[in-house]
């Protein structure tokens, strides 16, 4: 082969890698549970409204970054989880369609504007 003949190569075997390294990690495993991560700090769920699919198992991630203890707590559900500062829990739902309140149970925080959505499609 000729040097000019490899250097004509080099573009296509250059977008062959890339390819492969784009769409080769696409596939993914089809049986991970889907996940939704939500932060709570003084007085504030982020993001304030979670989107997520019917009838179908999915992970809610929630992570306490504020300076006191908060809770996620969903009433329809049944969903009552307790924080400290810095901690992390996850939570495995399965909803019906519908759109749930979320909300912080210390004290006030819920009349303090700690609530949130989760809305299930």
């Amino acid at each position: 082969m000729t040097l000019t003949r490899r250097k004509a190569w080099r573009p296509l075997a250059c977008a062959l890698l890339g390819a492969t390294l784009v769409f080769g990690g696409c596939g993914g495993d089809s049986d991970a549970t889907p996940s939704v991560r939500v932060e709570t700090t003084e007085m504030r769920f982020t993001p304030a409204r979670l989107v997520t699919e019917a009838n179908q198992d999915v992970v809610i991630v929630v992570d306490n970054r504020g300076d006191v203890d908060h809770t996620f707590s969903i009433n329809e559900l049944d969903v009552e989880v307790k924080l400290n500062p810095g901690e992390r829990k996850e939570i495995t739902l399965n909803a019906a369609p519908n759109t749930y309140a979320y909300v912080c149970r210390i004290l006030d925080h819920e009349g303090l504007g700690m609530v949130g959505e989760l809305v299930v499609s």
